[in-house]
């Protein structure tokens, strides 16, 4: 009996560690879209599911709406700081309180700092000084 579930742990960290770019992906769109609407000073309706691709085809990932918007939110807030370089550690700190608390939701803490520092490398830009 131990053995199963020890088999289905196993399993499941197998399929999280599957999903974990399809993940990524997924958030970093919605920050994208923010980025991408307070540019053209629009706003756009976020859907809980998107289609992924990646090297082994489509995934249909799916994440709640209110999740989304506050990736989607602070996208529209870097687009908003053009010049951000004395609050890089700043952004870096709420990006990945943001990741953290989405993770920690659907039990994938674990990948929280690894989500983190490839979002952060995309789009908070440190400066040369």
């Amino acid at each position: 009996m131990l053995k199963g579930r020890n088999e289905e742990r196993g399993k499941i960290e197998e399929i999280k560690k599957g999903y974990i770019f399809y993940l990524c992906r997924h958030l970093e769109a919605a920050l994208e879209q923010g980025l991408i609407d307070a540019q053209k000073s629009r706003s756009s309706d976020l859907r809980s599911e998107m289609a992924v691709g990646g090297t082994q085809g489509e995934v249909l990932s799916w994440l709640p709406v209110e999740a989304l918007s506050k990736f989607y939110a602070f996208g529209r807030n870097l687009a908003g700081q053009p010049d951000y370089s004395d609050g890089v550690e700043e952004l870096k700190a709420s990006l990945n309180q943001l990741v953290r608390g989405l993770l920690a939701e659907i039990d994938m803490d674990a990948y929280s700092t690894r989500v983190s520092e490839v979002i952060s490398r995309k789009y908070i830009i440190e400066s040369d000084n």
